[in-house]
């Protein structure tokens, strides 16, 4: 099979470059050309159907329409080689983030219109604010249990108002509730401040329902 560079998807472009590429076209078209909301996105990624992916409930068929951790090897794959989704669409999962046009807010959605959410349009910078009790002073080791919906997602960690963070690598967990790994954190008696943050946020959704704390002796 020949493959050139143009059987590639567009990979190391900002969301900026995008959207002016996307108005360069209108101007070349005299078409609206742009980049999809993100539930604009999702209609067309779930192509009519109600499962928890298009081809179903069961995530073990998922290298069979998309280049993801396990089969991808770590680099991109041309386009149109997995199976499409019921509408045609080839890789709607899995090799190359998609860029859409809004940004994920926790809270947008809970008061959006219900039909075509135009989407939250925030920073590239948004945070996530806790507040943690602990029994003493000293070193604990702390774990959050979150959903995530894709690989190599990653949040920073500031505890107390400080200015050092530390990164902490969020598991890929299909829909189910799984921890972090282990991240040690210097607290103080009583009640603590957790500060996560996701910067140039991607468009797959990190939920965090609880912590646990476990003093090192």
């Amino acid at each position: 099979m020949n493959v050139d560079q143009h059987d590639y998807p567009a990979g190391h472009i900002s969301k900026d470059e995008a959207e002016n590429f996307c108005r360069a076209l209108s101007e070349y078209t005299g078409q609206d050309v742009r980049l999809p909301t993100e539930a604009e996105w999702e209609y067309a990624a779930r192509a009519g159907t109600d499962t928890l992916w298009f081809f179903g409930d069961d995530p073990a068929p998922l290298g069979d329409y998309a280049w993801y951790e396990p089969n991808a090897g770590g680099k991109p794959h041309p386009v149109g080689r997995k199976k499409p989704n019921p509408w045609g669409f080839h890789d709607m999962y899995g090799n190359l983030w998609e860029c859409v046009s809004d940004a994920y807010h926790r809270d947008y959605f809970a008061n959006s219109p219900k039909k075509d959410p135009i989407g939250n349009q925030q920073p590239s910078e948004y945070t996530m604010d806790y507040t943690i009790r602990a029994s003493k002073a000293g070193r604990y080791v702390l774990t959050a249990e979150v959903v995530t919906a894709n690989y190599w997602q990653n949040i920073a960690l500031r505890v107390n108002g400080s200015t050092d963070e530390q990164l902490i690598t969020l598991p890929m967990t299909l829909g189910d509730w799984q921890n972090t790994p282990e991240t040690v954190v210097e607290l103080k008696a009583g009640e603590n401040q957790l500060k996560f943050l996701r910067r140039n946020p991607i468009q797959y959704a990190v939920a965090i329902r609880s912590f646990t704390l476990r003093p090192i002796q």
